[in-house]
């Protein structure tokens, strides 16, 4: 019997596709979607912070700001979680990615979804 192939353990021999381990993703595009997705967490609490701060301002340039810079912040961090979620999606399906960090990068793509469909659903 070669040495390549193990039983039962986790050797070079084991199979890749028995489900999702919990280790950082090993694939390029999975690397990317890790990253895409923790950009949108972090600019996603930043932004919530920042909407707190210049939602509740009164004054004219802090408005001037939020009215012409803000929506350009919100497409690109929408886009960023969505992104995320498409490149995990690639890498889990093209180069059979099986770390749970690179399943938790859907996460983000269907939060922009059903906010995108929310906003169209119910426009206010």
């Amino acid at each position: 019997m070669p040495a390549t192939h193990s039983i039962g353990g986790s050797g070079m021999g084991a199979s890749q596709d028995a489900g999702f381990t919990t280790k950082l993703p090993s694939t390029r595009l999975g690397k990317w979607a890790m990253w895409l997705a923790v950009a949108f967490v972090i600019g996603f609490m930043i932004n919530s912070a920042l909407v707190g701060i210049v939602g509740t301002s009164t004054n004219a340039q802090v408005n001037a700001f939020s009215h012409t810079y803000l929506p350009y912040w919100g497409v690109a961090l929408f886009s960023c979680g969505f992104v995320a979620g498409v490149v995990g999606l690639v890498a889990m399906l093209k180069d059979k990615e099986r770390s749970l960090v690179t399943l938790l990068t859907v996460v983000p793509m269907l939060f922009v979804i059903m906010f995108l469909i929310g906003e169209f659903a119910f426009p206010h």
